[in-house]
C-alpha cells in the first residue's frame, strides 16, 4: 500500500508543480543576492534650479557680466547665481554667508593650467598672469561636499581678461640760466649793416606716384572648441568654449556653426597674439549626430577674412532618439537580511509541495 502510495506522488503533476515552484524561487532569491552584491550604477540627481549664473564684477559699483577686463595688479570679483535672481547661489538672504556655498569654482588661466576655488561666495580673486582667465561654476547636491550636478543648468561659464599696466615713463627737462658777469666799461653793441635775402626760388614738387603701399593682413587662427556634455537625449543644452589667436591683429568676432542649420556669432575682444575664449550654449531639439565647428575673423576689416577650422575646432554631438525616466529600486540590505529573504523564499516553495502532498495522503 504504501509503495502504491509513494509511486502514485512520484508522478502527480500538481506535486512535480510544486518541487518545481520551489526550486524556481530559490534561484530566483540566489540572483537577487548576486546581483545585490554587485556595484550599482546611481543615477544623477535632477538639478532644482532653472538656469545657474557664473558672472564676475571689477567693483562693486559696476554690474555683474559674463566677461570683463582689469589691468595687472587689479582684483576682480566671482560670484553665482540662480534661477537669474539675483541672488547668490545657496544664499536665500543674499548675505555673503560663507556656510551656504554650494558653487565651486574651476579656474583655468592663460597658460591652461587650471584649479579648483572654493571660495565664499562672492569671492575676490587678485590675477598674477596677464592673459584671458575662464571660469566654470558647478552646484553642489548638497553644501560643502565634492558631488555636483550633472545637468548644464546647473553650470555655467564666465570669462576675464587681464591686461599688462603700459605707463610710458616720464621725461624731465632742466632748463639752465646763465646770468653774464657784470661790467663796468662794457663795449657798446655795434649792430649789422641788413643785407636784403634773395626771393627763394619755387621748385615744382613731383606729382605722386599712383602706386599705393599693399598691406597684407595675416588671418586668424582658430585653436580649439570644446562641448560638455557631448551626448545625450532631445533637448540637450550643450554649452560650448571656443578659443582663437590672430598674430598680427586681435580676434573680434567668433562663429559657431551647431551642425543642425543653426549658427551663433557674437563680438569678443582679444589681444594681439594671445588666445582670446568665448562660450556659448544651444539646445538641440531632434535626435541624430551633429558636428559643430568654429571660426573666428580678426579687426582687420579687409573683407570676409575667416579663419579656416582644423579639426581641434570641430565637436561631434550624438543626441538620442528616447530618454527613459531614471528609477531607483530599493533592494535589501546586503549580509544576514539577504540571507533571510533567500530563506523565506526557499521556504515559501518547499512549503506548497509538502501541503500537496499532505492533501493527497488525506484523501487516500
Amino acid at each position: 500500500m504504501a509503495r502504491k502510495i509513494i509511486a502514485e506522488y512520484v508522478t502527480d503533476s500538481q506535486f512535480q508543480r510544486g518541487i518545481l515552484l520551489g526550486i524556481a524561487l530559490l534561484l530566483s532569491g540566489l540572483t537577487l543576492s548576486f546581483f545585490h552584491n554587485q556595484p550599482q550604477s546611481v543615477e544623477a540627481i535632477a538639478c532644482p534650479y532653472s538656469s545657474t549664473q557664473v558672472r564676475v564684477q571689477t567693483s562693486t559699483s559696476d554690474p555683474w557680466s559674463s566677461h570683463s577686463s582689469i589691468m595687472i595688479g587689479q582684483s576682480i570679483r566671482l560670484g553665482s547665481f540662480h534661477n537669474g535672481t539675483g541672488r547668490f547661489a545657496g544664499d536665500p538672504t543674499n548675505s555673503y554667508s560663507s556656510n551656504l556655498v554650494n558653487v565651486e569654482y574651476l579656474l583655468i588661466d592663460p597658460t591652461g593650467n587650471s584649479q579648483v576655488i572654493d571660495p565664499a561666495n562672492p569671492f575676490l580673486l587678485t590675477p598674477t598672469k596677464v592673459g584671458t582667465y575662464t571660469l566654470i561654476g558647478r552646484t553642489r547636491t548638497q553644501p560643502n561636499t565634492q558631488n555636483y550636478f550633472s545637468q548644464t543648468n546647473c553650470q555655467d561659464t564666465a570669462s576675464f581678461t587681464v591686461a599688462a599696466n603700459t605707463v610710458a615713463p616720464i621725461t624731465q627737462t632742466v632748463l639752465a640760466v646763465v646770468y653774464p658777469s657784470p661790467s663796468i666799461n662794457p663795449t657798446p653793441t655795434s649792430f649789422p649793416t641788413a643785407t636784403p635775402t634773395p626771393a627763394p626760388t619755387v621748385t615744382p614738387s613731383p606729382s605722386p606716384a599712383n602706386n599705393p603701399s599693399i598691406t597684407t593682413n595675416t588671418q586668424p587662427d582658430c585653436i580649439s572648441l570644446s562641448a560638455n556634455p557631448t551626448f545625450g537625449g532631445a533637448s540637450l543644452t550643450v554649452s560650448f568654449l571656443g578659443k582663437g589667436r590672430d598674430t598680427d591683429g586681435i580676434v573680434r568676432r567668433m562663429n559657431f556653426d551647431f551642425g543642425d542649420s543653426q549658427s551663433q556669432e557674437i563680438d569678443v575682444i582679444g589681444e594681439t597674439n594671445k588666445d582670446t575664449t568665448s562660450s556659448v550654449s544651444h539646445t538641440y531639439r531632434s535626435p541624430g549626430t551633429y558636428y559643430a565647428s568654429l571660426r573666428v575673423k580678426d579687426n582687420s576689416g579687409q573683407g570676409n577674412e575667416w579663419s579656416s577650422t582644423p579639426d581641434s575646432c570641430k565637436v561631434k554631438i550624438e543626441i538620442q532618439g528616447v530618454v527613459l525616466a531614471a528609477t531607483t529600486t530599493q533592494l535589501p540590505k546586503a549580509g544576514a537580511n539577504t540571507a533571510l529573504t533567500v530563506f523565506y523564499i526557499l521556504s515559501f516553495g518547499i512549503g506548497i509541495g509538502l501541503k500537496l502532498l499532505s492533501h493527497k495522503f488525506h484523501a487516500v
